[in-house]
Parts: structure tokens; C-alpha cells; sequence
């Protein structure tokens, strides 16, 4: 199987004001890793198995 690469979600910065054109970005940003982490490689293991909504939940903190 191939290596997959991850790359997650840059930390917050709490001082960056996000304007109304810069939404949809960070919308479609959100809305990729989450789709990944429910229906993508990030919600089976590496031997096939689906993981459980219990270990997704774990997967987000």
C-alpha cells in the first residue's frame, strides 16, 4: 500500500480578523479534513477496517 501523506490544519492564530471573502477558503479547508477523517484514509486502518464514530471523535481531539 502507498505511504500517505497527512497534513493537518495550521494552529489557529487568534489575532488574524477573517474577512468575509476569506470564508469559503477556510470553509473548503475545514470541510476537506473533515470529509477525510469521516469518509477518506484517515476513517480505516491500515489493515481495512472502518474505524468506529468513538475512535473518529478521539481522532479530533
Amino acid at each position: 500500500m502507498a505511504t500517505i501523506e497527512r497534513q493537518y490544519l495550521p494552529p489557529p492564530d487568534y489575532e488574524t480578523t477573517i474577512a468575509e471573502v476569506d470564508r469559503p477558503r477556510i470553509y473548503d479547508a475545514v470541510r476537506k479534513q473533515l470529509s477525510d477523517l469521516l469518509e477518506g484514509n484517515r476513517s480505516y486502518y491500515p489493515d481495512g477496517m472502518s474505524c468506529t464514530w468513538i475512535q473518529i471523535r478521539l481522532l479530533l481531539r
